[in-house]
């Protein structure tokens, strides 16, 4: 698994969409930095996050480092492996010495950073020190990042919230632990279980035409309607901005599929107090666990491609007046 978590960049992007707003500038995780500015004696380290384009700084310890393009920063390359990535001179280093990072602010000379690697093998940025002189990090400074790295993962895990804030389903977060939790009982039962994967539509229509405050109401209904079908002991989570998900323990892919066209009725029926019915929708896609499928993320894929291949028009949505 960690080395697809290497060559997957579409699960590590989904990965770090599921942390959502959760990834911030902790007490504890600011802490961390500070003990490995302090320790590495630095003067600056900094927690990143490589994004699609962007490298986003959480926070830092020390000097500030902004923003910027994912091209040309160092824990871009640092995500790209699963060892520490040293580099003792930047300025006749062949991969950085051209780096805008280098020949401007902040000037980077010495760079040191360790991958923050999820349970799931995804990397999802890096936290680094860097000296504005040549300096060789040696195996012990290494090992000592890599340990506040795995250290910093553990505090942005704790940290993330367990349910989402709007729809009151699972955050993406709690959602993937628990989803790992019930992979692990079916097998030890040698039961069942399947993946209802659910995409709400509309909801950019309804933001257009009605307000941002009616495609959060799609949003809830759709959620409400998935944990109806789910029942008491189906555990339904939100894990994209549209997406749902229901693992539902002892269920094969056909009668999933069955809750899922209930939960589809349910979301195209929703009246709201901004909105009338017909505008909303939803496409399901349904994965019954199987040996193959060794993990949430997998289990999430496979679904995803039943959802990918059912028709648009199953949605059944009706023109509004």
């Amino acid at each position: 698994m960690a080395d697809r978590g290497l060559e997957d960049e579409i699960g590590r992007l989904a990965a770090l969409d599921r942390m959502g707003g959760t990834i911030r500038a902790s007490q504890r995780l600011r802490l961390l930095a500070e003990f490995a500015q302090a320790t590495l004696d630095v003067p600056l380290v900094a927690v990143t996050f490589i994004h699609e384009g962007r490298q986003r700084v959480c926070l830092t310890a020390g000097a500030p480092l902004d923003d910027g393009p994912r091209e040309a920063a160092f824990c871009d390359r640092t995500i790209r492996g699963r060892e520490v990535l040293v580099v003792p001179d930047a300025a006749v280093d062949r991969r950085f010495a051209d780096n805008p990072y280098v020949t401007g602010a902040p000037g980077i000379r010495a760079y040191i950073g360790a991958p923050l690697t999820t349970a799931d093998g995804y990397n999802l940025g890096a936290l680094c020190a860097i000296d504005v002189e040549p300096r060789a990090f040696g195996a012990a400074e290494a090992a000592l990042l890599a340990h506040l790295a795995r250290r910093s993962v553990e505090e942005i895990a704790h940290d993330a919230p367990r349910l989402d804030p709007l729809t009151g389903a699972l955050s993406g977060a709690a959602w993937m632990a628990a989803a790992r939790a019930e992979i692990a009982r079916v097998r030890e039962n040698s039961g069942t279980a399947t993946l209802l994967l659910v995409d709400a539509e509309g909801i950019g229509e309804a933001n257009v035409a009605y307000g941002r405050v009616a495609g959060d109401e799609g949003l809830i209904a759709t959620a409400a309607a998935l944990t109806r079908a789910a029942g008491r002991d189906g555990t339904v989570g939100r894990v994209g901005g549209a997406r749902f998900a229901a693992v539902l323990p002892g269920l094969g892919a056909e009668a999933a599929a069955a809750l899922g066209e209930a939960a589809r009725e349910s979301v195209a029926a929703t009246r709201t107090g901004l909105m009338p019915p017909g505008l909303l929708g939803a496409r399901f896609g349904a994965a019954e666990l199987t040996p193959a499928i060794d993990g949430p993320d997998l289990w999430l894929k496979v679904a995803e491609v039943a959802l990918t291949a059912e028709p648009e028009g199953r949605r059944r949505r009706r023109e509004v007046a």
